[in-house]
């Protein structure tokens, strides 16, 4: 019995390894890859958290990226159950290492996000920094290079 542990506990310990080793190797891929141009054409988002004073917020939409550091949003927004429909314009800048700041265009409610780009620019994942907010993003790419696909519909 005793024997039988350790075996289990060497295969459950070597296949940690082998997976940080691939994560690492899948991370250094990226080093250095990645700027404005990653984040490139049309992809479908949501958000969710928390706003203090406010309550809960999803957000569900799309949003279309020149790779240039302009975006533009097209989504709907239940903030503690209000429904709405929003269009925003974002400035944004992607590091070499694929990660990224975003923040709304001058004349709008400010709103600023740190994120990270995966699978060289096919999908996003970022939070939103602004004090007393709490909303995580996720963003799939559905159109052009890099959505791991050959649609180029939008949405």
């Amino acid at each position: 019995m005793k024997g039988l542990r350790t075996r289990e506990l060497r295969v459950v310990l070597w296949t940690a390894i082998i997976l940080l080793t691939a994560s690492a190797s899948v991370l250094a891929a990226n080093e250095g890859t990645c700027s404005n141009a990653s984040l490139q054409g049309t992809y479908a988002f949501t958000e969710s958290g928390n706003i203090v004073g406010i309550g809960p917020v999803a957000v569900g939409g799309a949003f279309e990226a020149d790779g240039q550091g302009n975006l533009v949003t097209s989504d709907t927004v239940s903030l503690n159950g209000e429904i709405s429909e929003e269009h925003l314009n974002f400035t944004y800048e992607v590091k070499s290492d694929c990660s990224g700041k975003a923040s709304s265009a001058p004349g709008q409610e400010p709103a600023h996000f740190n994120f990270v780009l995966i699978r060289d620019g096919a999908e996003a994942m970022g939070i939103h920094t602004d004090s007393g907010t709490t909303l995580l993003l996720s963003a799939k790419k559905l159109s052009g290079k890099g959505n791991g696909g050959d649609s180029d519909q939008k949405p």
